[in-house]
């Protein structure tokens, strides 16, 4: 009777086994983006073919051309920072960091559209920026003519590649992964040395501090 009353309900046991099932997603989450990441980029290598790795690659570097390879390298990325989730301090900064960087990677397949001299033709099959920098950079030529468009695209992929990675700790990660070890974004906070036994002064001796307690202690005997 006591091991059934002690038993834990189906309503407690299902959320045992949902919180369960939820620690090991971000795993699952960052092994399979690892894995298509990994897939990209052999296939743009032309080391490894197939139906469907053959479409996914064709279907990239028409869409973004040359910044498929970013596309490759985030999804790794993505994989490296969802392990480290529960490290890492998602604040304000960060998530202005991640638009930062999308503002990047479109001002760079526009750019690499008109240094590849704004055709639709190659950018259909991969070269450049593929259609969508294609699309940025004839919208961008529209509204701002052929000098104009240079003046826009050129800061804002400075000044959004700048603001990015200035402030990420590159040395940090680099001799973290050199050494083996988990380098987190922000340092760890230092835990409280224990309180130090309290030790009475000891005098030197034949100071005066310690002629006076000699003297003291002869007197009170």
């Amino acid at each position: 009777m006591n091991s059934l009353s002690d038993s834990p309900s189906p309503q407690v046991a299902g959320r045992s086994l949902l919180r369960r099932g939820l620690q090991y997603l971000d795993e699952l989450g960052a092994l399979l983006m690892a894995a298509l990441g990994a897939l990209t980029l052999l296939g743009m290598s032309n080391l490894t073919r197939g139906t469907l790795i053959d479409w996914w690659v064709r279907l990239l570097q028409g869409a973004l051309g040359w910044g498929a390879l970013a596309v490759a390298l985030g999804l790794l990325g993505g994989a490296y920072l969802l392990l480290r989730r529960e490290r890492l301090q998602l604040n304000g900064a960060a998530w202005l960091r991640l638009i930062g960087i999308e503002i990047f990677l479109f001002a760079c397949l526009a750019l690499l559209t008109l240094l590849d001299g704004l055709s639709l033709p190659r950018a259909e099959v991969g070269e450049g920026g593929g259609v969508v920098g294609w699309g940025l950079a004839t919208l961008l030529s529209g509204v701002f003519g052929t000098w104009g468009r240079w003046l826009v695209l050129l800061p804002v992929a400075a000044l959004s590649g700048y603001y990015t990675f200035r402030s990420l700790p590159w040395a940090e990660w680099v001799g973290g992964l050199r050494r083996g070890q988990r380098m987190p974004l922000a340092p760890a906070a230092q835990e409280p040395r224990p309180a130090q036994p309290y030790t009475p002064y000891l005098s030197a001796p034949n100071s005066p501090q310690a002629n006076q307690l000699e003297k003291t202690k002869k007197q009170q005997g």
